[in-house]
């Protein structure tokens, strides 16, 4: 399974969009009121567990109290969450917690990642380690970068910026990308860096992304063309 990631508001759903032109479909459809998409609902419910597991909040909505374990399960159950104003801090994983959500989820992330061939999802970034450690067959995760103040910029227009603080906000994505890049540096995963948007002007770096099968340069760059909208781009740091 090629994986495509980023810290959200980084360029992912542009990504996805060049794979699904390339008859590559990542699964999920556009929304244009948050102007991304293309996310298979499968894989979003299973990051969305493993994250919960892990005490993890990210990618908008307001953030809850700590969950309240009452029993049963590997991890019990999470009774109804209080809701808390905008935090400080960011979220951060307890190592130790990995390791029962390996054992909970790894089941469900092996086969996903057994029947598919590309997906999308921003919340990799933060679930790397689970699905690495759990033997998910991941071949090449594709991590799309972007200019923080970017990135934070274009989160607060979507209504994804959680934090009281700028600062806070920095600190979760660069967080973020650092769990990433350490559990596929562990786990010796072939991966791509791509700038975004400099990709958007510059499309034939991407002649060196991972396909599930060849694909000629010339293809690869009249999908940029075909699906670039600069239109959309509001900030080109």
């Amino acid at each position: 399974m090629i994986v495509i990631t980023g810290v959200g508001r980084s360029g992912t759903s542009f990504l996805a969009q060049v794979y699904r032109e390339l008859g590559f479909d990542p699964g999920g459809r556009w929304l244009p009121a948050v102007r991304a998409g293309y996310e298979d609902d499968e894989v979003v419910a299973a990051n969305e567990l493993v994250a919960q597991d892990l005490g993890l909040l990210f990618l908008g909505g307001p953030r809850p109290m700590p969950p309240t374990r009452a029993g049963g399960g590997i991890l019990g159950a999470l009774r109804p969450r209080r809701l808390s104003s905008p935090p400080d801090q960011f979220d951060t994983i307890e190592p130790d917690r990995i390791p029962g959500v390996v054992d909970h989820h790894g089941d469900r992330l092996r086969a996903i990642a057994a029947t598919h061939v590309v997906v999308k999802d921003p919340r990799f970034c933060w679930t790397m380690p689970v699905w690495l450690r759990a033997g998910a067959a991941i071949d090449h995760v594709v991590l799309s970068t972007r200019t923080m103040d970017a990135v934070i910029a274009s989160r607060r227009a979507a209504g994804h910026l959680r934090y009281r603080t700028e600062k806070a906000a920095m600190n979760e994505l660069i967080y973020a990308l650092g769990l990433c890049l350490e559990a596929i540096t562990e786990y010796d995963v072939p991966h791509t860096l791509v700038h975004f948007p400099r990709v958007l002007e510059c499309p034939d770096v991407l002649r060196g992304l991972p396909f599930p099968e060849p694909v000629p340069a010339a293809r690869i760059e009249a999908a940029v063309r075909s699906v670039a909208r600069h239109d959309l781009v509001h900030d080109w740091r």
